[in-house]
């Protein structure tokens, strides 16, 4: 018995026991949600670079010269530039067409529609109607006058004798085609506005073009032949035989005698 207690006293945990095993207990992993320090990365070492080799060819401090545009990158920029040109040109027509139109072509209202006895939906589809008519006539006008115009400076660029800036400019001919051209444009009664022309300008400028260098032409040719028949002639003329001259009938006689 005694040593049955013995072993109990030697099998108990002490105070000292029970503290000592709850200071060594594992603590738990932190959660998610907690700050995480990161750890400190060691300062990266960078290799020295080469120097470069500065180019012989090329003075230090000047700057890589830009490669000249070719003959394609300049016409696109060029048709990019006339592009926007039109398209503003175009909109300033527009803005004067429809201005100039409103004074005399204005849509009617819903409310003027319904007091001259149409029922509400009735007026409401007439003001559509009207409004997106007036707006497709002002659209028409504006696009023949910007192609008249247009074509107006493809005249004075591809046939010199229409432009007074030019040497080879013909005042009575142009005079001319332009009381042609003026005949052959279509005016707005009621607002005095060019609104189309029944002749392409640039055909008609074209055909007095052909038509006066046709002209001229044949007025060369007929001059160069009359002056190669005046120089035949005198060729003609003077490599015949001198006439003979005439005799004297004294002399005759006495050279008879003889």
């Amino acid at each position: 018995m005694a040593d049955d207690a013995q072993d109990v006293r030697a099998g108990e945990i002490s105070l000292d026991d029970f503290m000592s095993d709850e200071q060594e207990a594992p603590k738990a992993d932190p959660s998610p949600a907690e700050d995480k320090k990161p750890d400190a990365e060691e300062p990266k070492v960078e290799e020295p670079k080469e120097p470069e080799t500065p180019d012989p060819a090329k003075p230090e401090g000047e700057a890589e010269p830009e490669e000249p545009q070719t003959k394609a990158d300049e016409r696109k920029a060029q048709l990019n530039t006339e592009i926007r040109d039109l398209v503003s040109q175009r909109n300033a027509l527009r803005d004067e067409v429809a201005k100039a139109n409103a004074q005399v072509y204005q849509p009617a209202t819903e409310d003027e529609l319904v007091n001259e006895g149409m029922t509400a939906t009735d007026a409401k589809v007439e003001a559509l109607r009207q409004e997106l008519q007036v707006r497709d006539f002002n659209e028409k006008v504006a696009e023949a006058q910007l192609t008249i115009e247009s074509e107006s400076q493809r005249v004075l660029t591809d046939f010199p004798a229409f432009n007074p800036d030019s040497a080879d400019y013909d005042k009575d001919l142009a005079n001319e085609a332009a009381d042609l051209l003026k005949a052959n444009l279509i005016f707005d009664q009621n607002t005095g506005q060019v609104i189309g022309s029944n002749v392409s300008p640039y055909q008609l400028y074209k055909t007095l073009a052909r038509a006066s260098t046709a002209s001229a032409v044949r007025g060369q040719i007929k001059g160069q032949k009359d002056t190669e028949k005046m120089l035949a002639n005198a060729d003609t003329a003077s490599s015949a035989a001198p006439p003979k001259k005439a005799s004297d009938p004294l002399m005759e006689l006495w050279k008879s005698d003889d």
